[in-house]
């Protein structure tokens, strides 16, 4: 490349050092040097048909939206780390084109093959750092949210392993069947309360639903704790698997819809997590309560643990695509992904509001689309 074009390029990354950022190239005029440098952009189309003009860094965020279901899972840190790429490698080519036709037009030289491999590269890294942020960007309200809602999962696993220690002091004399049906009344609540969760999420929302089953769990561990014979325990263990069935569906919805779409695989871990680490603190509670006098207060910390809960229950944000559902000009919705994202104007925050109303659209489009290729294949059969 000519001299002219080094200069001219030189320029450009000291006027704008974050050029990246948006696949910037476009230039408005020169005057004594580089003038207004204009944000790139490309046009897209919504599902509902509208237009909307996004930078290339804002298409790879809607992209990961769409592509990542609102559920928080273990995963899926792949999927998103190979959207991103793909996104980072095209905002980059896209700054590279941009900035060798100006270059072309004002200089009379471009760049050549090796300097064009080395920007792309370049800015393709920078774009990548870019749309991972997310994954060190990490707000108080949502580490207090996880961790609160969390408390389900934990007390989900509690209560799978709390009925092995204290199994000869719990009225003993009880036949082995008896036993065998207090423990498996836990898998009989667990079905209903799974069924049960989606119309909750539904209709009190993600946080209320998860309330819901915070009451559950209080109610069953009371009644656990105070029966007076192993039928009462049976029917504790079943309304506590209600609660618990609901868990395992409830928490990673709300966890995912709360979270980033990049940070969705690893706040999808805490699901499980929370579920194994309850299981080692039944067994560790069961070396000091697993006795005649302890096994009461054994089957207490249900309820003390969902206790707990509800009363951190204020730190227990609602999930804004759930009102941005109910209504896509919710003003709560916007404050509750200002407080978790850490945004400080409300253009991000409107730009994110986008993503989720985009990706939910599309997403229920996909389903409807899913729906219609099961009912061609029921007629075909």
């Amino acid at each position: 490349m000519s001299a002219q074009a080094d200069s001219a390029n030189e320029v450009i990354s000291s006027h704008h050092r974050r050029i990246a950022t948006a696949g910037d190239a476009g230039m408005d005029s020169v005057a004594g040097g580089i003038g207004h440098h204009q944000r790139a952009r490309s046009f897209m189309e919504a599902p509902d048909g509208s237009i909307s003009a996004l930078t290339p860094l804002e298409m790879g965020r809607h992209e990961l939206y769409e592509e990542l279901p609102f559920l928080a899972v273990p995963g899926m840190q792949k999927k998103e780390h190979n959207l991103s790429v793909a996104f980072s490698s095209y905002a980059a080519a896209l700054d590279t084109l941009e900035t060798d036709e100006y270059l072309e037009s004002t200089t009379g030289m471009g760049m050549n093959p090796e300097e064009k491999e080395r920007r792309t590269s370049q800015m393709s890294l920078m774009l990548l750092d870019e749309l991972e942020a997310d994954a060190i960007t990490v707000t108080t309200p949502l580490i207090f949210a996880v961790l609160i809602a969390s408390l389900s999962s934990f007390n989900f696993g509690y209560n799978i392993s709390v009925m092995n220690a204290p199994e000869p002091f719990v009225f003993p004399g009880h036949s082995t069947g008896a036993w065998s049906i207090a423990v498996a009344a836990f898998c009989v609540g667990g079905p209903i309360g799974a069924v049960l969760a989606g119309k909750w999420a539904d209709e009190r929302g993600r946080r209320g639903a998860l309330l819901l089953t915070t009451w559950i769990y209080i109610i069953g561990g009371l009644i656990q704790a105070l029966a007076p014979s192993l039928v009462m325990v049976m029917a504790a263990r079943a309304l506590i698997g209600v609660s618990s069935g609901a868990s395992t569906v409830l928490v990673p919805i709300y966890l995912g819809e709360l979270a980033p779409p990049n940070l969705r695989g690893v706040i999808g871990t805490m699901t499980q997590f929370a579920c194994v680490v309850g299981i080692l603190f039944a067994d560790i509670v069961g070396f000091v309560l697993a006795n005649a006098k302890g096994w009461r207060w054994m089957f207490s910390l249900t309820a003390v643990m969902a206790i707990l809960q509800l009363l951190l229950t204020p730190f227990l944000l609602e999930s804004p695509r759930w009102l941005l559902g109910k209504n896509p000009k919710s003003s709560k919705a916007r404050f509750i992904i200002k407080k978790l994202r850490g945004f400080r104007y409300d253009e991000e925050v409107e730009t994110e509001v986008d993503h989720y109303l985009g990706a939910s659209k599309t997403q229920f489009l996909d389903s409807d689309s899913d729906k219609g290729k099961k009912n061609v294949m029921a007629e075909m059969f």
